[in-house]
């Protein structure tokens, strides 16, 4: 694999995050196999990844030609192609033929150490949200974490937020991509995580993304899925403001510290998406 052509990601043997990377090829193999090469007339792609182990973990990913999402939702002469691409991406990691025993306890691992972080964290800024936003967003993700018998299980991204995914419209390929948190979960985790990328290009791409989400899945949702949409979101939102000061992002903290507060404020999280005064 030519290395001029490829997207590398380095960690250390003791840094607890290379277990990511070393599974990250397996991932992906799993996501050919399982995910329909075909969705809605484009052809699905995953990248072909090559691991190296040493006192350095190094994977190296094949790139997939094509332009980012995240650049195109903020093009308007490609946001309605962003969100049909975002549509097909959901459909193909929910329709994937999964097997319910794979990445269990990765899956399970995920959920707990995400939602662990996002209350410590959280709770090492007095001043982040108020004492009804402590409470709400610990009821929030009490529910989220439970877990319910019988529910379906779909192949989760596990970081589905518009960078990840490259389309190319002149060869019909979406590609997905950096898939070293895949595991099975429910379907809300995807569309909560990508939904935010085109809430904050606009609150208005939010509500359309939505909307074509819920005509897609009418029969499907439940007050479950609200209420894990408001968690998933919560906890992606604490994830970024940590991102956002490390970086010195200023817009990007204040958007999510923006959102973060609208979904402990509001009762669903339908409301907090057409409270964006754009419908």
């Amino acid at each position: 694999m030519d290395a001029r052509d490829c997207i590398v990601k380095a960690r250390d043997i003791w840094d607890p995050r290379c277990v990511q990377l070393l599974r990250e090829r397996a991932t992906a193999r799993y996501a050919r196999k399982v995910v329909p090469r075909l969705v809605d007339g484009t052809c699905i792609r995953f990248p072909e990844i090559e691991v190296s182990a040493g006192l350095r973990i190094s994977v190296m990913s094949r790139r997939i030609r094509g332009r980012n999402l995240l650049e195109m939702l903020y093009d308007g002469e490609t946001q309605e192609l962003a969100l049909d691409s975002a549509v097909t991406a959901l459909k193909a990691l929910d329709g994937a033929d999964v097997d319910p025993g794979t990445f269990v306890s990765f899956g399970i691992a995920y959920r707990l150490a995400r939602t662990l972080k996002a209350i410590l964290s959280e709770r090492s800024d007095v001043f982040l949200l108020s004492p009804e936003q402590r409470a709400e967003l610990n009821r929030l993700i009490l529910g989220y974490v439970r877990p319910r018998r019988g529910e379906r299980q779909v192949l989760v991204h596990g970081d589905l937020h518009a960078g990840n995914l490259v389309v190319n419209s002149e060869e019909g390929v979406l590609g997905i991509i950096d898939l070293e948190m895949m595991h099975l979960g429910r379907p809300v985790t995807n569309f909560a995580q990508l939904w935010i990328s085109f809430h904050f290009a606009t609150p208005e791409l939010g509500r359309i993304f939505y909307c074509r989400y819920i005509e897609e899945h009418s029969g499907t949702l439940d007050e479950c899925f609200d209420r894990d949409a408001q968690a998933e979101v919560a906890v992606r939102c604490l994830s970024l403001i940590r991102e956002a000061r490390r970086s010195a992002h200023v817009e990007l903290e204040e958007k999510a510290h923006a959102l973060l507060g609208n979904v402990l404020d509001s009762g669903s999280f339908k409301d907090v998406v057409l409270s964006c005064h754009c419908v």
